[in-house]
């Protein structure tokens, strides 16, 4: 509890987050209720807090300054609250931000210069302004949600400003990632940003101003866009996207007499299952197929030889014994009861050389 003004708490020399000072756990981080004075927050990172992160539970005549601070993992119902305690009331020792009393003055200031605020899940709002005044300035606010009210609620006469501010992926149940109650005003709103923001419970997906004291819906107030079409913060990822080229124009149809089979047991795939089979089916069928060409080939090319061969014996043998080419053509080559053999291995190859007369 931070009960005097004029303080500044840094982390390192610098007052940055590269130093890594981070709080963590517990209700809350910190409860500033110093009157006529400012605090300083230089660098720090808070986190996993269970109700709220940070209760400005001041007047108006106190200011909250955050610079250089990253909020994540925090639980509960808001990271930041401000709301003026007065002398009464504990807003840690009710938990409850559903009956908050009316206010019987302002708040206090809080200020968030160059910060981050993602990836949290409060369940009221990410930051709640009752009644006092917010300045957020080149500040991301990221992920955050599902909230009812979304990234930041302005409820009474709270004052609300905006500049170089990305809000981006926050989830919202009411309408407006900014809520902004009857009585509240948003002052400044200079390069904003919005996108990519989940409205459960409306079209609205920006800054919503409720006409209304207890307007929950699109019925009873307006929606305003965001100031820029772009985020000039560095730290700024967008979430991807699905291109709208790859989404069908027409959604498939079920037949009721082409309902697919129930998937079989286990988690098998019949289709998996028989993929290698039918693979190592066709390269064996294609392996066969070659051997086949082969062995055809061998074939044909050693019946055509023998056939050569024999013609060639056949000639031989009509010439040792005197008779034309016709009486050569006539000469058994397919051979009868008797084995065929060449007249050089009947002869001898050099009686045959030495007796045949040549031929004139």
């Amino acid at each position: 509890d931070i009960g005097r003004g004029n303080l500044t708490i840094s982390c390192g020399d610098f007052g940055s987050r590269d130093d890594n000072c981070l709080i963590s756990g517990g209700q809350a981080h910190f409860r500033v209720s110093a009157e006529s004075g400012e605090v300083r927050f230089e660098g720090l990172k808070f986190a996993a807090s269970t109700f709220t992160s940070i209760i400005a539970a001041g007047d108006a005549t106190s200011t909250a300054w955050f610079r250089d601070c990253e909020w994540t993992s925090n639980g509960g119902e808001t990271v930041l609250t401000i709301y003026n305690e007065g002398a009464n009331y504990d807003m840690l020792e009710e938990s409850d931000l559903s009956s908050l009393p009316t206010l019987e003055n302002p708040s206090m200031s809080v200020v968030l210069e160059s910060c981050e605020v993602t990836a949290n899940g409060p369940a009221h709002s990410t930051i709640l302004n009752v009644g006092g005044r917010l300045d957020i300035r080149e500040t991301l606010i990221q992920n955050n949600g599902p909230s009812l009210f979304g990234a930041v609620a302005a409820i009474g006469e709270a004052v609300v400003d905006f500049t170089d501010t990305c809000f981006a992926d926050n989830d919202s149940e009411h309408p407006g990632v900014v809520y902004l109650g009857k009585d509240a005003m948003l002052a400044t709103d200079k390069d904003s940003f919005g996108a990519q923001n989940s409205v459960s419970n409306s079209t609205c997906d920006a800054i919503f101003r409720a006409e209304d004291e207890d307007c929950f819906d699109d019925g009873c107030g307006s929606c305003k866009d965001f100031d820029s079409s772009a985020c000039g913060l560095q730290s700024y990822v967008a979430a991807p996207t699905i291109t709208p080229s790859l989404i069908p124009s027409i959604a498939p149809s079920l037949d009721a007499s082409h309902t697919p089979s129930p998937p079989p047991p286990n988690g098998t795939d019949d289709n998996k299952f028989f993929e290698p089979i039918f693979i190592v089916g066709l390269v064996l069928s294609v392996l066969l197929f070659c051997c086949a060409v082969v062995a055809f080939y061998y074939y044909r090319t050693k019946v055509v030889n023998d056939d050569q061969a024999g013609r060639i014996n056949a000639k031989r043998g009509g010439q040792s014994n005197g008779t034309n080419s016709s009486d050569a053509d006539e000469f058994d080559l397919e051979g009868g009861d008797e084995e065929t053999r060449p007249l050089e291995e009947i002869v001898g190859v050099e009686n045959f050389r030495d007796e045949v007369p040549p031929q004139e």
